[in-house]
């Protein structure tokens, strides 16, 4: 029932949205979503023995876009997006001292970051409702 109304509640959205609007016409768009994140090479060792690998984490993005329409296929866009990334590690423990039953162990270990992006695209519309996307983002980190 719930998988029902949730669907339902997409294709609502989704019929009420337009795919491109008028030369000359300024939008805002919000922005919420979920982003999967990861920091590579970011391998820690307990013991001297036991290597920790990070695993992805879901993180909650959300923000405002503008976007202004350049031509009926081209627009330019601007975003600014709250983003939470990083990473976790699995539980792991491993032997310190062999003469004696010494363990390090860790669990629910994460890396937390919050991020501003601010993504500056240009947006090349191929089709009514697809658009190729190209441009630069530049991420402050406000907490880690």
């Amino acid at each position: 029932m719930k998988r029902f109304f949730f669907l339902l509640s997409v294709c609502a959205t989704t019929f009420f949205c337009n795919a491109q609007s008028r030369v000359g016409t300024f939008s805002i768009i919000p922005k919420v979503g979920v982003c999967l994140s990861n920091m590579t090479d970011n391998d820690f060792v307990i013991g001297g023995k036991t290597t920790c690998s990070p695993k992805y984490k879901a993180g909650f993005t959300g923000g405002v876009e503008t976007e202004y329409q350049l031509a009926s296929s081209l627009s330019i866009s601007l975003a600014a997006l709250y983003t939470m990334q990083g990473c976790r590690y699995l539980n792991e423990s491993g032997l310190v001292a062999s003469s004696s039953v010494n363990y390090e162990g860790y669990s629910n270990h994460t890396v937390n970051l919050h991020i501003i992006n601010v993504p500056l695209t240009f947006n090349y519309y191929v089709a009514e409702g697809l658009a190729v996307k190209a441009g630069v983002q530049m991420g402050f980190a406000i907490d880690t």
